[in-house]
């Protein structure tokens, strides 16, 4: 039987997902009022050893400062993390804080790390009659390179690595993508994301669920992303793209994402929703300056 819980402890939102063979468990952090991104991070990394989690990925968002020192802090909370980070800087707020820090952990299964040209990019385990690859802290090698040849670059890394635990691009269910200056150059990110799927056929199988906002990172790169691949064993386990009940597809209009994918297995089901914007059925944008009346239409 699974169960799920949730819990808040010194301002960290826990919910657990519980199965006979292992325990996951996601993570959300608010600062404390007093709080600096060391005091910050000890207390998630904190949180997830008094659990025995193993950690999986950890997403740091703070101020255009906040990443100054990235490394010496996650090193002074963690060691040094064998899992993959990804440190979101944005412009609201005060540049030395972190505004918030979201991780996922596990207990029972062991996770492996995926080391790229000495960094982990990813980690990746079995459970449930499948595999899981959970990438992060992906930038291109090339920070020089156009914004759209960054964003190339990011695509083909991202494959490179899933396909050091025999998984490819094919298999991605979500992907989560922080441009600096989004606006700027979305047209061409979406160029290049368009010619990498066509490239991996990725039209013909699953179009990840994704996520694409502004945000900077400490290496001054066009874009860092994030991906979950799942990699089915069994014929009782499913990775499927699940359409918006008041929503166009945004592949009619020309983005290239689904508006949600869920894997289905026995005794579970786990629904990964896209950010979207408020988009009528016939693709047009709706609702400017109605918050309210935007949420209803996602």
């Amino acid at each position: 039987m699974n169960v799920i819980n949730s819990a808040i402890s010194q301002n960290i939102h826990i919910t657990t997902f519980k199965t006979p063979d292992y325990t996951e468990f996601f993570f959300s952090a608010q600062p404390l009022k007093n709080d600096t991104p060391s005091s910050a991070l000890n207390r998630l990394a904190g949180a997830a050893r008094e659990r025995g989690a193993q950690m999986l990925a950890l997403n740091v968002f703070g101020g255009l400062d906040s990443g100054a020192n990235c490394g010496e802090l996650l090193r002074e909370s963690f060691g040094d993390p064998m899992f993959p980070v990804t440190w979101i800087k944005e412009r609201s707020g005060t540049a030395t804080r972190i505004a918030g820090i979201q991780a996922w952990g596990i207990t029972g299964i062991q996770a492996l790390p995926l080391i790229f040209e000495g960094k982990v990019l990813g980690v990746y385990f079995d459970a449930q009659n499948m595999r899981y690859c959970r990438l992060g802290g992906i930038i291109p090698p090339d920070t020089g390179a156009t914004h759209g040849e960054q964003a190339a670059q990011v695509f083909q890394r991202m494959d490179t690595v899933l396909r050091m635990c025999d998984m490819h691009f094919g298999q991605v269910m979500r992907t989560w993508f922080f441009n600096h200056d989004l606006l700027d150059w979305y047209g061409a990110f979406n160029a290049a994301r368009d010619a990498f799927f066509h490239q991996q056929k990725v039209y013909r199988d699953i179009v990840p669920a994704s996520t694409g906002i502004e945000g900077g990172n400490p290496a001054g790169a066009a874009l860092v992303a994030d991906a979950l691949a799942v990699m089915p064993r069994s014929r009782d386990v499913s990775v499927d793209m699940v359409p918006s009940p008041l929503q166009c597809a945004a592949l009619d209009y020309g983005s290239s994402f689904s508006r949600a994918t869920e894997i289905r297995a026995p005794g579970m089901r786990r629904l990964y929703i896209s950010g979207t914007a408020s988009v009528s059925p016939d693709g047009e944008t709706q609702f400017e300056g109605d918050v309210a009346a935007q949420i209803k239409r996602t």
